[in-house]
């Protein structure tokens, strides 16, 4: 029986000795098996719709792995991840501080109290204002990175720097409410380890703007698309705008406590209204980046932007750095005035070519 079942099976039958009708068929759809799978479609030899998908998918992976970037961008989700998260944390702060220390205070400005002891419930308004801009900013920064399909070792370098800066300006600010003075000091190296981290972001973006042009010169790469350029220089020129001369204030902050207090109320006002300004410009353009505009519209919207929030947040450090006790000069006031229009001129006009095609379509 043993000598039949081999001689059967050699012969293409069954095991029992009943000739197999469908032994070549059975072998052919064998062989239809292995040339689907190595063709990329199911063992059943039915062709996959999703093959060629899976197999570009499959090689991103591969290449994003090589580039030293995880295959499902973890890094990335722990920054997204984190930046929700204390987002939550700070906003529980500020809806506590409503909800049980809001009655029976007055209303006041943070900038009014700067030379006043405070106490829990101006701490605590204090810390959760900060915190909340700041957070907006990093979910900025991450859209950018992720817009300008940041990969290899400045996708890891920066996204670490990211997560490292959000954490430590996140805990330093919540400590703002029990020990002011060091907490202060903390925020400030969560800042520099986050203007690092968006610095890797513009640098690493415009070299990929360049390369998406190799027939043009550098500048003629950069300047050609106004959107993208705009998002990645203002991540460079927050620190001309903001940064800087936040640190100046600092350093002199004995002798500017000691001049007039109507100079320091002013720049800390006009300080973080321009990191504030700052920030809706690189989200404007990021939406106007996202929804895909093109042609004469993309270079006027964003021409409009960068040029505008440039000229206005040029002027205003000639406004909050000029002499105490002295008037800011008419040309710097209409600097203001016309960087601030050209922004919004921008704005008004992608709102309305926007609105108008949909309404066409």
């Amino acid at each position: 029986q043993v000598d039949a079942r081999r001689e059967s099976a050699q012969e293409g039958r069954f095991p029992t000795g009943v000739p197999s009708t469908g032994s070549k068929e059975a072998s052919t759809q064998v062989d239809a098996r292995r040339e689907s799978a190595q063709e990329g479609r199911f063992p059943t030899g039915v062709p996959s719709t999703g093959s060629k998908e899976a197999s570009t998918q499959v090689d991103a992976r591969r290449e994003s792995a090589q580039e030293g970037r995880f295959p499902i961008g973890a890094l990335e989700r722990w920054a997204f991840w984190l930046m929700a998260l204390y987002t939550l944390v700070s906003a529980v702060i500020g809806g506590a501080v409503g909800a049980y220390f809001g009655q029976g205070f007055q209303a006041f400005l943070a900038e009014d109290v700067l030379w006043a002891e405070h106490d829990l419930f101006q701490r605590a308004v204090i810390a959760h204002l900060h915190i909340m801009l700041t957070l907006i900013d990093v979910a900025l920064l991450l859209l950018v990175a992720r817009r300008v399909n940041l990969s290899g070792r400045a996708y890891r370098v920066a996204m670490s720097l990211i997560i490292a800066g959000t954490t430590i300006t996140a805990f330093a600010t919540w400590s703002v409410m029990v020990i002011e003075g060091v907490a202060h000091k903390i925020i400030n190296v969560g800042a520099v380890v986050l203007l690092a981290g968006a610095a890797v972001v513009a640098l690493s973006g415009m070299r990929g703007l360049i390369r998406e042009r190799p027939g043009r010169p550098a500048w003629r790469a950069l300047l050609g698309d106004p959107v993208r350029f705009g998002m990645l220089f203002h991540l460079l020129f927050v620190n001309l705008v903001v940064t800087a001369p936040g640190v100046w204030v600092a350093v002199n902050l004995e002798a500017v406590r000691a001049g007039d207090p109507a100079w320091e109320r002013a720049f800390a006002v006009g300080h973080w209204h321009v990191l504030a300004t700052l920030s809706a410009a690189v989200g404007l353009l990021l939406v106007v980046d996202r929804l895909g505009a093109r042609g004469w519209l993309r270079q006027i919207v964003g021409w409009g932007v960068l040029a505008g929030s440039t000229t206005a947040f040029a002027a205003v450090q000639f406004y909050l750095l000029r002499q105490p006790g002295t008037a800011p000069a008419r040309a710097v006031l209409l600097a203001i005035d016309a960087g601030i229009g050209l922004f919004l001129l921008a704005l008004g006009l992608w709102i309305f070519t926007t609105k108008t095609q949909r309404h066409e379509v």
